[in-house]
């Protein structure tokens, strides 16, 4: 287990002010302290005080010369950390999709006079479970990729296959700016799984709008996505 800040401090204190007597020292020490008792042995007790004194102070000589000075240098573990924070805090690369930033929203220019009701129809239907009126609103290639995707899957239940992907929160759809171009429409779509305004295409099939379930943004994205894992 990593030892916490407060123990990782007390150890870099007992790392600092560690004593460390090398043989030399030792070897010096034990001279004196020889040369002394032998003194002691023929002259008596009259040199006790200075051997005393003289000891001491050989002892806070070497204290001094060995201890704190030699500390171990901790600057590579620093800079590991640097390093560690550097990488963490490396900025998101602009040109990946998840990464860029949400777009401003866009003014309203209509209400979707001739869409909006073919996604209020969607929805209501989706919402009901209603195979029958989604078939009604949705575009044949459509119909054609659910029901390929639903026999893949093992699932049964046209709207009810739709609601697992678009319904979400259920909140009700709506539609706003539509531009129409001949049998083709683009119009922003917001409600069910789709938070934000976003532009989905509809075409025209023996006279009635029906929905494409095709956004060029989300395509945009997706493609984008595609490129980037190729490179």
């Amino acid at each position: 287990m990593a030892a916490s800040l407060g123990e990782r401090f007390r150890q870099t204190l007992d790392q600092k002010c560690s004593v460390k007597f090398g043989l030399g020292s030792f070897v010096h020490l034990y001279s004196i302290y020889y040369t002394l008792v032998f003194d002691l042995n023929r002259n008596g007790h009259k040199y006790m005080r200075n051997l005393l004194m003289l000891s001491a102070a050989v002892i806070v000589i070497s204290i001094m010369l060995s201890g704190c000075g030699n500390s171990p240098a901790n600057t590579p573990v620093n800079n590991t950390k640097a390093n560690a924070g550097a990488v963490n805090t490396a900025p998101a690369k602009s040109d990946d999709p998840v990464a860029t930033q949400k777009k401003p929203e866009v003014a309203t220019t209509n209400n979707a006079p001739t869409i909006g009701p073919v996604v209020t129809a969607y929805f209501d239907a989706m919402k009901k479970k209603d195979d029958a009126a989604i078939q009604a609103v949705i575009s044949a290639k459509f119909l054609a990729t659910l029901t390929s995707d639903m026999k893949k899957e093992k699932k049964a239940g046209l709207a009810a296959y739709i609601a697992e992907y678009e319904l979400g929160t259920g909140k009700a759809m709506e539609a706003r700016n539509e531009k129409i171009d001949g049998d083709k429409a683009v119009a922003e779509v917001r409600g069910g799984a789709y938070a934000n305004w976003t532009p989905f295409i509809f075409v025209k099939e023996n006279g009635s709008w029906k929905y494409t379930g095709d956004s060029p943004e989300l395509q945009s994205v997706s493609s984008e996505s595609t490129a980037g894992k190729a490179k």
